[in-house]
Order: structure tokens, then C-alpha cells, then sequence
């Protein structure tokens, strides 16, 4: 947004933080996916993400394979793709003086604009904000200034909440630039809008992040130390609900926030290095991280506590721990991105345990990636050349052909890429595959961190590196690798008593938890 002339605009909570904060499984990955030219608005309601495509099959085969089963429904194509309404917006700036503009939102839901003035909407000045932004759907608001200010601080700044994310962007030079974009949100009692500005403010960090194997490498302690400060900086100097604040911190001091001393963050997060175990435990908020230099394991609240698996073994110091971006992804929440000009840009943020990081004086939220309260059954069948599989915890409706599955020598085959219908989601699982020695490489890392290749026509899979029989040899078939339903099984540690084979070979019931993403420490 241009802080300059949208200093009091207005920006749907969803418009530009869905992918932020959705909290159901799936929800991120899906729209981190969409570019702004294939959806033109996504919005939450009871619990289900709807999202408005441009075209209805190229979101579709996207969800299919990032995400299928995740809670997600298509509407009806939409007129404006999010391109068009975010330059509608920005569009809006050369008539703001002239319409008296108050705000100008993305309106997602309704696949339009909203727009608010101090005076009272002619048809003609419609006619004109319409022809200006080349949006013809939009909702016109005559927003209430003439209020006293009493009122105003009491209806509309009821909460005035500065949060932040942070930008990291690899350079092609291999320097890392680093931003921290500072952003200001006001909920009103009577809707679930918000309203603000931004600034991208360049910051360096005392132990700056850098490039490792084409992964942003991200400062655990001090990225966390930080962030906790912020807040607590934030809520000692700008937790008040006046307008003079909002304007104030929108005016001047967004800069002097991000470069305001943080260097006390060591305090807020220790670090004990242990160089008998070859360890290091990184503690705040009353919990313990430790992990192991050249280990992909990392335990939470010590051995006996939980225990999860990196994508990368980390960099340790002797006074911090570098994690990966896909590792501080797990953990946090982050999202990285390759520019036209070749750049690799990666921005991450922290969410409260109550949702949003709108709540400044809550705790962090620290993933660590559980298997869901609810169950799901599938029943795998031979007989449709295909599967049926059905979710009891959900709709119940059943889908046939989801699954490529057929029989060989009395046991049940079934493709690797059936592992994300198990699992719930294709979240903390890679692919690789070597042409040349006909081997297929899954990597897990999240709930686990475990390495297992299978070699066309072999039988032998590699668990960490070690070996292990399976019933039958993986084949390649229609270009897919297929491994026995049993292997598939002992990889996702699906019990015994939660598998019923009805007819053997042909017909099985499976039971195994949903995968859920967001559940914390």
C-alpha cells in the first residue's frame, strides 16, 4: 500500500493475511500455489476455506496435488482476478483527495472493492471511483468522521495492534538483504475489518542470516529474541486505543520501531551449549529446544519430551543455531519464493497461541506438527481398479478411482503417490527421483526425520540408511513407482489394529489420524 495518500485505509483481516494465519491444514500450501492472476479472493466460513478461481480446473489439479484433502471449496469463477483489484486499489490513489477517500479495501469474499469517503457518495463520484479503478463491483460506505472523538476511539480504534514480518531476500550476488515490515491493524467491534498502513523498513540482525545449498539459513535465537522483545516494546509504548497513536505511529514511527534497540533479546532466549553431547538448548517461554550438530533429530522439553525431525541438520555456533527456511517454516511459519530476476525472497512472522499476531501480549505459537484428534478410514479396492475411500470424521462421501492401486502375487500395490491421501497432506514430504538408477528418494522431516529410497525392481528399501525387505520389489507402472500397501503402511506407522483387510490382497480398511498442522507445544 502507499503509506502516503492510504494512511486511515482499510484492509479486509483476510485480504492479505489468509495464507498468513489460516489455521487448517492444507490452507498455506494452496495459496502459497495461486499466483494473483489464477483466484480472485479466498475467505474463510464455518471452518471451510472458499477460494473464487479464474480457472476453476487449474485450482483444482493444484489442490489435488498440494493438498487434497484439505478443507477447501471452489466457488463460482470469479470476474476479477486479485491482479486487477489490487491494481484497482492502488488506482484509487489519484482520486483520493478529490472523493475525500477514508479507505479503499480488497474485498475478497465479494470478489470486489470497498470504499469509504468523509462525504456523502454521489452517483456521479461512483461513476467516477468505478471508471478510475476499473472495478465495477464495489460497496460504497460513507464512513463516520463526524463523530467526536470519544466515539471514534470507543467504535472504531477499539484495539490498534502494530505486528511485524520479516523479509529476507537472497541476492543473486549470494548477500542476503534483510527487511522487517511493520504493519498496523484496528478492529472495530461492529465487523471482522481492519485498518492500516505498512512500511518496509531495511534492519540487520547481529548475527545475520546467509545462504547454505540454496536455503535461506535464519538465526533461531535471535529471530525468536527478537520478535518477543518487539512485542514487548510494542505493548510498553503503543498498547493505548487512540486515534493520535494510530496516526503517530503511522506518520513517523514506523522506522524507529524496527531499528529500536533489541540487543536484550539474549535475555529472553538462552542458550546452553553442551559440548560433551554435542548439543545445544535454545529455551523461552518456559520451553526447551535442543539439538544436535549434525542431526537432523531435535527434541522439545528435553528426551522424554517430543521429539521431531529437520529438513536439514542445523548450524550451531557458540552463541547461536541457524535453522533452515524450511526447518523455521515448521516451527513458525514462513514462505519463500524465487523473484523474476532470479532473487530468492523469504519472509516469516510468528502467530500468538490465540490465533493472530494481533495478540501482542500472548505467548508464540511453536508447531509441532501432531497427528489430528480425528480419525479417517479408507477402504483401498482392488475391484474398481482403483479405490474407494470415504473420511467418517468429515462428510462421509466417497470418491472412487482416487487411488491407483492392483494386485500382484496376492499382495496390494499402490503407488508412492498415494502417501499424501494417508497423510492428510503433502506438507513436510518430498520426492526426489534419480533417472539414472531408477530410484525413488522420500524425504520427511516435521513429525519425523527420515530418508527412504526404493529402487525399481528391487526389494529392498533403505530406512536412514538402513535396509529392509519388503514383501514384493518396487515396479514402475504408467510412469508411477509402486510399493506393496504393507510397506506403505510401515512407513507412515500406521498401527496394526487399525488395519482390517477384508478380502486380502483386494479390500482393506484403513484407519490413521488426520495430519494437522497447526497444534501447539
Amino acid at each position: 500500500m502507499n503509506k502516503k495518500t492510504l494512511l486511515l485505509t482499510f484492509v479486509l483481516l483476510l485480504s492479505n493475511t489468509v495464507n498468513c494465519f489460516a489455521s487448517r491444514d492444507g490452507w498455506d500450501t494452496v495459496l502459497n500455489r495461486l499466483s494473483d492472476s489464477m483466484y480472485g479472493g479466498a475467505y474463510v466460513k464455518e471452518d471451510v476455506l472458499h477460494i473464487k478461481p479464474i480457472d476453476t480446473k487449474q485450482v483444482q489439479d493444484i489442490i489435488l496435488d498440494v493438498a487434497p484433502n484439505a478443507d477447501i471449496v471452489l466457488d463460482s469463477p470469479a470476474k476479477y482476478t486479485m491482479a486487477q483489484l489490487i491494481d484497482g486499489q492502488n488506482k484509487a490513489d489519484k482520486i483520493w483527495d478529490e472523493l475525500k477517500l477514508d479507505y479503499v479495501a480488497i474485498s475478497e469474499q465479494n470478489n470486489g472493492l470497498s470504499a469509504g469517503s468523509t462525504s456523502v457518495w454521489t452517483e456521479q463520484n461512483k461513476a467516477l471511483f468505478i471508471k478510475t479503478t476499473g472495478i465495477e463491483n464495489v460497496t460504497f460506505e460513507t464512513t463516520p468522521h463526524s463523530q467526536t472523538q470519544q466515539n471514534i476511539a470507543q467504535q472504531i480504534y477499539r484495539k490498534i495492534l502494530p505486528y511485524s514480518f520479516y523479509i529476507a531476500t537472497l541476492q543473486k550476488d549470494g548477500s542476503i538483504s534483510l527487511k522487517q515490515t511493520i504493519r498496523i491493524y484496528g478492529s472495530t467491534p461492529l465487523d471482522d475489518t481492519a485498518y492500516g498502513g505498512e512500511e518496509d523498513i531495511d534492519i540487520t540482525f547481529e548475527h545475520m542470516p546467509y545462504a547454505k545449498n540454496d536455503y535461506i539459513m535464519i538465526p533461531f535465537r535471535e529471530a525468536v529474541g527478537r520478535e518477543i522483545e518487539y512485542r514487548e516494546f510494542i505493548k510498553n509504548n503503543y498498547s493505548d486505543i487512540s486515534e493520535e497513536t494510530m496516526k503517530k505511529l503511522m506518520q513517523n514511527e514506523f522506522k524507529q520501531i524496527a531499528q529500536h534497540d533489541y540487543s536484550n533479546y539474549t535475555e529472553k532466549v538462552l542458550f546452553l551449549k553442551d559440548e560433551e553431547a554435542n548439543n545445544v538448548t535454545i529455551s523461552f517461554e518456559g520451553n526447551n529446544f535442543t539439538f544436535y550438530q549434525d542431526s537432523r533429530d531435535f527434541y522439545i522439553n528435553g528426551v522424554n519430551g517430543i521429539k521431531r525431525g529437520l529438513y536439514m541438520p542445523p548450524d550451531i555456533t557458540d552463541d547461536e543455531i541457524y535453522l533452515c527456511d524450511k526447518d523455521f517454516a515448521m516451527l513458525f511459519n514462513s514462505s519463500s519464493k524465487y523473484l523474476e530476476n532470479g532473487e530468492k525472497e523469504l519472509f516469516w512472522y510468528f502467530r500468538s497461541v490465540m490465533g493472530f499476531p494481533l495478540e501482542i501480549e500472548d505467548k508464540l505459537f511453536v508447531n509441532v506438527f501432531t497427528a489430528a484428534k480425528n480419525q479417517e478410514t479408507f477402504r483401498v479396492s482392488t475391484q474398481y481398479d482403483g479405490t474407494v475411500f470415504y473420511r467418517n470424521s468429515h462428510n462421509d462421501k466417497e470418491n472412487e478411482k482416487s487411488i491407483a492401486v492392483y494386485e500382484k502375487n496376492g499382495h496390494m500395490m499402490i503407488a508412492l503417490q498415494s502417501i499424501p491421501r494417508f497423510r492428510g497432506t503433502s506438507e513436510f514430504l518430498e520426492t526426489a527421483w534419480d533417472n539414472q538408477a531408477s530410484t525413488a528418494t522420500l524425504k520427511f522431516w516435521g513429525e519425523t526425520a527420515k530418508d527412504i529410497s526404493f529402487t525399481n525392481g528391487s526389494n529392498k528399501m533403505f530406512i536412514n540408511g538402513t535396509v529392509q525387505e519388503m514383501e514384493e520389489a518396487a515396479e514402475i507402472k504408467d510412469n508411477r513407482m509402486y510399493i506393496t500397501i504393507n510397506t506403505l503402511f510401515e512407513i507412515l506407522e500406521i498401527p496394526e489394529q487399525n488395519i482390517e483387510w477384508i478380502e486380502p490382497g483386494k479390500n482393506v480398511k484403513i484407519t490413521c489420524g488426520r495430519y494437522t498442522k497447526w497444534a501447539n507445544i
